[in-house]
Formats: structure tokens, sequence, C-alpha cells
């Protein structure tokens, strides 16, 4: 089986929704979900 790497500061560009988790990847049973949000500091 072969792995392939996921870029999320290229996932991450895709979309522009705060707290609006998206899939970036499956395998099995699983999804890999991504979202963006805010940081105050």
């Amino acid at each position: 089986m072969e792995y392939e790497t996921i870029n999320l500061k290229n996932k991450l560009s895709k979309f522009s929704e705060l707290w609006s988790p998206r899939v970036i990847a499956e395998m099995n049973d699983y999804q890999f979900k991504l979202a963006k949000g805010d940081v105050y500091r």
C-alpha cells in the first residue's frame, strides 16, 4: 500500500469558512478533517 503526503497549507487554501470542518483524506472507515479557526493572542 502506498501512502500520499497531505499538504495542509494547500488544503487550507481551498476554503475560507471558519469552524467548518472539511474532509481532506479517507482511510478504511475513517475520515480526516481539517478546519480553520480564529486564534486570539
